[in-house]
């Protein structure tokens, strides 16, 4: 029946959618030297780099106290972010209007997209801040050096690594909700073996996901535990070996929908997820080649539970997604020259996976079985990057795919960079294609089409960063504009997917990083984001065309900090599901400001407060679904 299948939908996507070898001039610039390793591969400072990124270090996420990776990202210039409720609740992200399946997240090398969900896409609600040494966000298509997903951009997580004499840290952290957090690390270095261990636990008996103005007054709670291991072994003076392994287990409960009547008690959803990656680099003709041989596997399985209740005496659920990637993979870097560096290497990569679902309703049984399914992608990449004493800089590369079912696509980037004022200032831009490779889910199951081709989009950005106050501050400005076509969507007509829509996104972005004392600093940003799908002429759902965020921390005589910041998202368009028929519904703006204290009681204890959402706004990120009230959390952090 057609209403079991709109139900099937709707209910899949509520449970696993997640809503030294070139010269470079010397800068004094703290803020510029942030280290950029992803974007083009090469390791290079920030400001040498044309393509738009954003660094968030250790140090600031620390200063800002955020409590998950999903409230951090909703703070970074570019993205969108929204959860269908609180901790555990399913996290979509957006770059610059981009699709959720559009961002590829990837955490030391292993990319973490799901292959059974059927956008490809990652929930990051369940990733936690504590092993994180800085996150690189990368706005616009990045296709010639990641292959398929980055249409959008990319999320690349670097985790910490041991290094000297060993030390460890525990912390504790109690608050609001019931929450509780432990955390535990070892780290150091043992002859040429380094190491980094981490372990953490969180409980929280939380808040209704559905939004409790209409009503919903049952909380959802979550639980999740999370184990990481790094080990890199120096095997000589130019060879080593990085193995890196994550375990992540977690429970949430969750609701129905948004809405009058979301809530349900015993609806659960539960996540496993195993990363691993192994990695040899060797190092050739003194440094000026480096080659890295490297496999990496990623395993995902969730389960969707929900049983007959006394609101829901009808309803039941049982479903299961398995998801697998391994990836093997051969990377160069070589430098003919100090002033030319050239990227290349071979990828190959099997995505497998399989599902189960079945419901019972008013509207009677259904079930929807996916076998064990696979595909293949083979590809090849080519960077060369120009750098000089002269004010021209220059990056361009190709890259060629072959999918086992979409076939072959030819990806393209050219990336100009000039520094003006005496490399006070850069002026820099890029234009590229980006693809992503049809979905298991959209090619095999009973609305899958094996007749499906890749998206493709085609990005342009240009943009001005000038260096401030020698060098304690930076501001920039970037134009974009992205045009997406191909768009695999599902045809309510036909009940199969295909490649039937287009849309486009087009802003401005500004960003500024200041120390205007010594010891104070300040942090802020503005996104404008125009987002049409042009089957409709409508803007595209859940992104707000205005976004900025601005945060200020000082330092009290090196015992302590005080950090204010307060995000601002103006009004953005959802679809209501809360009624027999859904519909198109603005969600009203808001701003949310937070507090963190944080005090150095002893040489090795830190104490810190932090207030949420301190005048205790009540708004939607997702039309239905709650958000987080006024909350405290009490940390401390032993060092040792």
């Amino acid at each position: 029946m057609p209403i079991q299948k709109y139900t099937f939908i709707a209910v899949v996507s509520s449970a696993i959618l997640p809503l030294g070898g070139y010269s470079q001039p010397k800068q004094p610039c703290s803020y510029c030297s942030s280290v950029v390793v992803t974007a083009e591969r090469v390791p290079s400072p920030s400001i040498y780099s044309p393509v738009s990124v954003s660094v968030i270090t250790e140090r600031e996420i620390e200063e800002k106290g955020y409590r998950s990776l999903t409230e951090l990202l909703k703070d970074a210039p570019g993205v969108d972010l929204v959860q269908s409720g609180g901790e555990g609740g399913n996290a979509s992200l957006f770059i610059r209007g981009a699709s959720s399946g559009h961002t590829l997240v990837i955490i030391d090398g292993i990319e973490l997209n799901n292959p059974i969900t059927p956008s490809r896409s990652y929930n990051l609600a369940n990733l936690p801040l504590e092993d994180i040494e800085r996150i690189e966000i990368i706005r616009g298509a990045q296709s010639v050096l990641y292959g398929s997903d980055p249409i959008g951009g990319i999320i690349y997580i670097h985790t910490k690594s041991g290094s000297g004499k060993r030390h460890r840290k525990v912390a504790f952290k109690r608050g609001s909700f019931g929450t509780t957090v432990a955390q535990g690390s070892l780290g150091g270095m043992v002859g040429e073996t380094r190491y980094f261990i981490g372990a953490r636990r969180e409980v929280t008996r939380g808040f209704s996901a559905a939004d409790k103005s209409d009503g919903n007054l049952e909380n959802d709670p979550y639980r999740d535990t999370d184990l990481s291991l790094k080990v890199r072994r120096d095997l000589s003076s130019f060879t080593y070996l990085t193995i890196f392994s994550k375990y992540n287990t977690s429970k949430a409960g969750i609701d129905n929908g948004g809405g009058a009547g979301g809530d349900d008690p015993n609806r659960f959803l539960r996540n496993r997820e195993y990363f691993g990656k192994g990695e040899l680099v060797l190092n050739y003709a003194k440094g000026r080649l480096q080659q890295k041989w490297g496999t990496s596997y990623s395993r995902h399985t969730l389960k969707d539970r929900n049983d007959p209740d006394e609101d829901h005496s009808q309803d039941l659920l049982r479903s299961k997604f398995k998801g697998r990637l391994l990836k093997f993979y051969l990377e160069n870097t070589y430098y003919p020259s100090d002033e030319v560096s050239l990227v290349f290497g071979l990828e190959r990569e099997r995505e497998s996976g399989s599902s189960a679902f079945h419901s019972e309703s008013q509207f009677g049984a259904f079930d929807s079985i996916l076998s064990d399914r696979s595909g293949t992608t083979t590809g090849g990449y080519l960077q060369a990057k120009f750098d000089s004493n002269l004010p021209f800089h220059f990056t361009s590369g190709v890259r060629i795919d072959n999918h086992s079912k979409a076939g072959k696509e030819v990806t393209w980037k050219v990336a100009p960079l000039i520094y003006l004022d005496g490399a006070k200032m850069s002026l820099k831009a890029s234009l590229g294609t980006g693809f992503k490779a049809p979905t298991l889910f959209q090619l095999y199951s009973e609305y899958g089409s094996q007749s499906l081709h890749s998206e493709r989009s085609l990005s342009f950005d240009i943009g001005i960063e000038k260096r401030l106050l020698n060098g304690r501050g930076k501001i920039e400005a970037v134009y974009f504009k992205n045009r997406f076509k191909d768009l695999i969507s599902f045809d309510p007509q036909t009940f199969i997917f295909g490649n039937i829509s287009k849309a486009t996104s087009s802003g401005v972005e500004f960003e500024g990083k200041i120390n205007p004392a010594p010891n104070l600093s300040a942090r802020a940003f503005y996104s404008y984001t125009d987002t049409e799908d042009e089957d409709t002429g409508k803007s595209l759902l859940r992104r707000a065309r205005h976004r900025g965020s601005l945060g200020l921390t000082y330092n009290l005589l090196e015992k302590g900090t005080i950090g204010v910041s307060m995000r601002f998202v103006a009004g953005r368009y959802d679809t209501d599901f809360s009624s027999s028929t859904p519909k198109r519904v603005k969600l009203p703006a808001y701003a949310v400001t937070n507090l963190r204290f944080s005090y150095l009681a002893a040489k090795s204890l830190e104490l810190s407060l932090s207030l949420r959402n301190i005048f205790d706004r009540d708004y939607e990120d997702i039309s239905g679904f709650g958000v987080e009230g006024r909350a405290f959390f009490f940390g401390m952090n032993l060092s040792m």
